[in-house]
């Protein structure tokens, strides 16, 4: 949102700021899939990259780039842990990339002089904590965002600001439903993401706003599904799920009759649902037109001008 409708990105600045969470996304899934290959002989690498992230690094010095390098391109066991052990250690979706982009163009990715792009910026991951509010102007028309922390520990801080907001954006990740969670590996992300709606769109908070939901991260749901075949109900928690891995039609329809349901006792709130990529600008864009209008007109229908 940042991105569509605000400056901020074309300031270089602004952009450098973001290298810290890059690096630390790009070590921080390292150190897990170093961690899940049982050998000694990662001890010193594996130190090493620890001690790097220590020093909260906004590049990655020579020394530790050749290692790094070495260990992506070279090393058999990492390449098997990366296929292997990625959704067991809850490996971020963007280090595939950051991974590759260090391999490939070090030092203008991640030395001394780099800049990170707009890309690597929205891509990059740091789990939101507290309430974060960020306002914008689209159209001459100002919007109060409330970004908040889906992680179990974050949901008392934020309840309570539900009342009397205009809509509510529950995003969840297509991609996930074969992941357990970071706070508990034996609770299916699917299964949480589901409850937590339940919970969210029945509140009394929410009984009069308009609910949209982005089911996002369609890109990556389609290389699970479609071409890596991984089972939707893969949890054993899902038996009604389908099971032709040749249309992702189908499952999209399935996800969203899911969380559908969860709605019944919320039966005054709409319910806007849609697929999303949220790292492609142009396609979120497209997306938010769509839900500005809806927010404009039950806003224009309150104040008595839109009947």
């Amino acid at each position: 949102m940042i991105n569509l409708h605000g400056e901020r990105f074309n300031d270089e600045q602004f952009r450098r700021s973001f290298a810290q969470t890059i690096i630390d996304n790009l070590l921080d899934g390292t150190i897990a899939l170093l961690g899940s290959i049982e050998d000694p002989k990662y001890d010193s690498i594996l130190k090493q990259v620890k001690d790097a992230q220590l020093s909260r690094p906004t590049m990655i010095t020579p020394d530790l780039a050749e290692a790094l390098k070495d260990l992506f391109t070279n090393d058999e066991s990492f390449r098997e842990a990366r296929v292997e052990q990625k959704n067991a250690v809850n490996l971020q979706d963007c280090w595939e990339v950051f991974a590759e982009e260090f391999v490939t163009s070090y030092p203008a990715w991640a030395g001394q002089d780099w800049i990170p792009s707009t890309e690597d910026c929205i891509r990059s991951r740091t789990r939101t904590s507290g309430v974060v509010q960020e306002n914008v102007t689209v159209d001459r028309i100002p919007y109060c965002i409330i970004d908040v922390g889906g992680q179990r520990a974050e949901r008392r801080k934020w309840m309570h600001m539900f009342e009397n907001v205009t809509a509510a954006i529950f995003v969840t990740s297509l991609s996930e439903y074969d992941q357990g969670l970071f706070e508990d590996p034996n609770k299916n992300r699917l299964e949480e993401a589901l409850d937590l709606f339940q919970t969210c769109v029945q509140t009394q908070w929410l009984a009069k706003s308009i609910l949209i939901l982005f089911l996002n991260k369609k890109d990556l749901f389609d290389q699970k599904f479609l071409i890596e075949k991984i089972p939707i109900n893969i949890s054993g928690k899902f038996p009604d799920a389908p099971t032709d891995h040749s249309s992702a039609a189908g499952a999209l329809e399935w996800f969203t009759c899911k969380f559908e349901s969860k709605k019944t006792q919320n039966k005054r709130s709409p319910l806007y649902v849609h697929v999303t990529t949220a790292t492609d600008s142009k396609h979120v864009k497209k997306v938010f037109d769509t839900c500005k209008r809806v927010i404009a007109d039950r806003a224009l229908t309150e104040a008595g001008i839109l009947f």
